[in-house]
Order: structure tokens, then sequence, then C-alpha cells
């Protein structure tokens, strides 16, 4: 499947941008599963870093609007939030990177 990306990756990770890269298309056939559900988490070892992966499960027809250009998709706002969080002195985990894919 043919996706439109939008990829951003934090500062400190840009070691592992080929692997962030990779994410979409590798997603369904590599991996340790760690749930599925309505949302499938997966986690990669890359270069020595444990990586978990979740990706999100496709939301109804309004919310892919809504996501797409007026409030963030929830990649990003997972993100921001993790940011928000470390920077008020919360532990969890860094933010590496967030991907929006839209399929073609």
């Amino acid at each position: 499947m043919k996706y439109n990306s939008t990829i951003v990756i934090n500062e400190r990770y840009n070691t592992l941008a080929s692997f962030i890269e990779q994410i979409p298309t590798i997603f369904d056939s590599s991996g340790e599963l760690l749930y599925s559900g309505r949302n499938v988490v997966k986690l990669f070892y890359v270069e020595g870093v444990e990586v978990v992966v979740k990706s999100f499960k496709c939301p109804p027809l309004i919310n892919r609007f809504v996501y797409a250009h007026i409030r963030g998709s929830k990649a990003k706002r997972s993100y921001d939030y993790a940011t928000y969080f470390l920077a008020r002195g919360f532990l969890t985990p860094h933010p590496i990177a967030y991907i929006d894919c839209i399929s073609k």
C-alpha cells in the first residue's frame, strides 16, 4: 500500500532515522507483539535500543478529517504530550518520533 507520510524525529534519536522511515512498510511483518486490540503495540530492537511502536486504529471518517485538519493526529499528540511531561519533570518514556500515514 502507498502512503503519504509526515515523519517527525526527535533530534536525540536521529541515528534511528533509517529505521523510523521504514516503519510503515515493516510494522505488520516484524517486531515483537506486545498488545493487539483497538491499537497495536510492538517492540523492536534497533542499534541496541528498545523501541516501542504503537499503531493507532484508523478512526471513523469524521475523526479522520478532524485529526488531519483541525486537532492533530493521535500520534502527534502522544509525541507532544510526552515532550510536555518530560519538560515538567514527570517520568515518561522519551518520544522518539511520530509518523502520520495517510493511504493513497
